[in-house]
C-alpha cells in the first residue's frame, strides 16, 4: 500500500457527525456561498465551498433535543475565542439564517426541530427585594433565563402569567414539549415556564425498579417490606412538578399519588403527562389562604374523587403544600373505614437545596399504624454525609414522635447520591424508614 496514499486519506477532512457541528459548518459555508454570489442548497453548497478559518473544535457541540426543541447549552455563544468573535459578529438575519440550518439539519438527521432556545441554570431567586427587604425567592423553580432563539414560543404577554394561576387560554397559547424515559414513561413541560432535570434519572430508575451501576434498591415497594400488595400503596410527593417522581411511582403500580405543586404551569404539565400516559388525573385547587371552611370542601371534593373514580390515580393539589399535613390527614379521617381508605407508605420529598420545611407534615401524613419511608431530596457536602445522615435521621425522629408518641423509630438505610450540584456538593437522597415498635403483649 502507498504511504503516501494512506497520507491522504488521514489528511482528508472528515464529515462532523455532531449535527450541531454540521449545522454550523453549513450555515458558514452557504453564507460564505451568498457572499461570493453563488447561492444554491446547503448540500451543493458544502461541496463548493471550505469552511473558514474557524475550527471544529472552536465550535460549540453541547445540546439536547426535546422534541420539537433544540435545547442548547448555556455556553453555546461563548465557546471559544474563536466562536465568540464570530458569534458576536452575525447580524439578527444572520443568526436567523444560522438557526434555520441548523434545525434542518437535526430534521434531516431524524430529529424534528423546529424551535431552538439557549438553556441557562435555574435561579433560585428572581432578583429585586419584596416589602420586607427579602430577597424575592423563585419558588416555583421557574426557568426565567430560558432565552428562545428560532420558532413561535408564545406571545411575550404571557410572561406574566408565569404566576401559580395561568388559564386554559394561557396553556393553549403555549408551546410544549415532550420526551420519553426509562419504561417509556412520557413527560410534558412548557419550557418557559418549567425546569427539566435529565440528571434525576438515575432516581427514576430506582422507583422503577431498573438498578444501575453504584445504585442500591428503591425501598419500600416489595410485598415483603410493606406487608401488603403495592396494589394498595398510597405516596404523597410534597413537590410533585411535572411529575419527575409521581409517574416512576403510578408505572410501577402504586396505588394513587397525592401531588402537590405550587406552579400552575407544572401542574398542567403533569396533567397532559398523566393524559399521555394513560393515567387518570384530577386537579384540585387549594385557595392561597385555605381557611378551615375551604380545607373542608378540598377534603370533600378529594373524598369523592376517591370514593367515585377508581380511575383517577394522581390527584394533584395546586397549592401551597404547607397545608399538606391539615388536609391529608382530613382526607384519611374522611376515608376511615371504607375501601378507599388511605394507606400512604411513601413521601417524596423533592426540593433543592432543602426540603426540610416539608419533613414535619410528611412525618404526620405518613400512616400511623404501618409507618413508611421518607425519600429527603438534599444537597450536601460530599465529604459530610454521615453528619447530614445523622442530622435527618435525628430531625425525622423528633418530628414523628412528637406528632405520634415515643414508640417509633427512624433511620436511614440508604443514602443516594444522584448528581453532582456543585463542586464538592451532591444531590442525594436520604431513604428514612418511620416505623412503630411492636412491644410485646404483656403475660
Amino acid at each position: 500500500m502507498d504511504k503516501n496514499n494512506r497520507s491522504d486519506r488521514r489528511s482528508t477532512k472528515q464529515k462532523p457527525t455532531n449535527a450541531l457541528v454540521k449545522g454550523i459548518e453549513g450555515f458558514i459555508i452557504t453564507k460564505q456561498a451568498f457572499q461570493d454570489g453563488q447561492e444554491g442548497n446547503l448540500d451543493a453548497n458544502v461541496q463548493r465551498h471550505k469552511p473558514t478559518a474557524l475550527q471544529v473544535l472552536d465550535l460549540p457541540k453541547r445540546y439536547t433535543v426535546y422534541e420539537p426543541m433544540l435545547l442548547l447549552g448555556p455556553s453555546f455563544p461563548t465557546q471559544t475565542p474563536a466562536w465568540a468573535t464570530y458569534y458576536s459578529a452575525l447580524t439578527t438575519a444572520d443568526k436567523h439564517l444560522m438557526f434555520d440550518t441548523i434545525a434542518r439539519t437535526f430534521c434531516q438527521a431524524g430529529h424534528k426541530v423546529t424551535h431552538i432556545a439557549l438553556n441557562a441554570p435555574i435561579q433560585s431567586s428572581l432578583g429585586g427585594v419584596d416589602a420586607k427587604a427579602k430577597t424575592v425567592e423563585n419558588v416555583m423553580r421557574a426557568p426565567t433565563n430560558l432565552q428562545p432563539l428560532y420558532g413561535d414560543f408564545g406571545p411575550d404577554s404571557l410572561l406574566d402569567s408565569g404566576s401559580s394561576l395561568p388559564t386554559p387560554a394561557d396553556f393553549d397559547a403555549a408551546f410544549w414539549v415532550e420526551t420519553s424515559q426509562l419504561g417509556g414513561i412520557k413527560q410534558i413541560w412548557a419550557p418557559r415556564w418549567t425546569m427539566f432535570s435529565r440528571g434525576n434519572i438515575s432516581e427514576k430508575a430506582r422507583v422503577l425498579g431498573f438498578i444501575q451501576h453504584n445504585s442500591s434498591p428503591f425501598p419500600g415497594l416489595s410485598v415483603e417490606e410493606l406487608e401488603h400488595d403495592i396494589e394498595r400503596t398510597d405516596v404523597v410527593d410534597f413537590y410533585v412538578g411535572i411529575g419527575y417522581f409521581a409517574l416512576p411511582y403510578l408505572k410501577k403500580g402504586v396505588r394513587r399519588v397525592f401531588g402537590w405543586e405550587i406552579n400552575g404551569w407544572s401542574v398542567e404539565g403533569l396533567r397532559r403527562g398523566c393524559e399521555s400516559n394513560g393515567i387518570g388525573c384530577e386537579v384540585v385547587e387549594v385557595p392561597d389562604a385555605a381557611s378551615e371552611e375551604d380545607q373542608q370542601s378540598v377534603v370533600g371534593y378529594v373524598r369523592d374523587v376517591v370514593r367515585e373514580k377508581p380511575e383517577v390515580r394522581c390527584i394533584v393539589f395546586r397549592g401551597d403544600n404547607s397545608f399538606t399535613g391539615a388536609i391529608m390527614s382530613k382526607v384519611r379521617q374522611a376515608l376511615e373505614h371504607t375501601e378507599a381508605s388511605l394507606n400512604v407508605r411513601h413521601c417524596n420529598l423533592g426540593l433543592l437545596p432543602t426540603s426540610q420545611a416539608s419533613w414535619d407534615d410528611a412525618s404526620r401524613v405518613i400512616d400511623p399504624l404501618r409507618g413508611g419511608w421518607l425519600h429527603v431530596h438534599e444537597n450536601a457536602d460530599v465529604g459530610a454525609i454521615e453528619q447530614k445522615k445523622q442530622y435527618v435521621v435525628d430531625t425525622i425522629a423528633d418530628l414523628v414522635r412528637r406528632d405520634k408518641g415515643a414508640g417509633w423509630q427512624v433511620s436511614c438505610e440508604h443514602v443516594e447520591m444522584v448528581k453532582t450540584y456543585a463542586p464538592g456538593v451532591g444531590h442525594f437522597v436520604f431513604d428514612a424508614r418511620l416505623w412503630r415498635v411492636r412491644w410485646p403483649a404483656p403475660l
